[in-house]
């Protein structure tokens, strides 16, 4: 059942040159081993998803991604999470999000590119 949810964690650009495996069968390797980890649509950013299934009642008129001040988030956690599926980061870029949306749609986070990412 779709719903609105809250989303947070971290998003990093990818390394130029990394080699990922085809997007599609990565994001569904990481699905089904319930990783935290996602990549972008674009295949250029990576984000960690901390509030995937925690359902959002509060101010759910209020949609969007803000960049902005990590919560209690393990960056360590993160960069190693990344690792392990062959994700190389630009740990330069690495900053903490929020978002509110509703699930029944694809993601602000999967929609990102990095382009606007980066002027963010």
């Amino acid at each position: 059942m779709s719903d609105n949810v809250r989303s947070y964690g971290f998003i990093a650009v990818i390394q130029e040159g990394s080699e990922l495996p085809d997007l599609e069968e990565l994001n569904e390797k990481l699905w089904e081993e319930k990783s935290l980890v996602r990549v972008n649509y674009e295949g250029t950013l990576v984000f960690a998803d901390y509030g995937l299934t925690k359902p959002y009642s509060e101010r759910s008129d209020i949609y969007g991604l803000w960049i902005g001040k990590p919560e209690e988030m393990d960056f360590g956690a993160f960069h190693l999470e990344c690792r392990k599926y062959g994700i190389h980061i630009d740990v330069e870029s690495v900053k903490p999000y929020n978002c509110i949306w509703y699930n029944g749609t694809d993601s602000p986070m999967d929609q990102l590119k990095k382009e606007r990412f980066l002027k963010i």
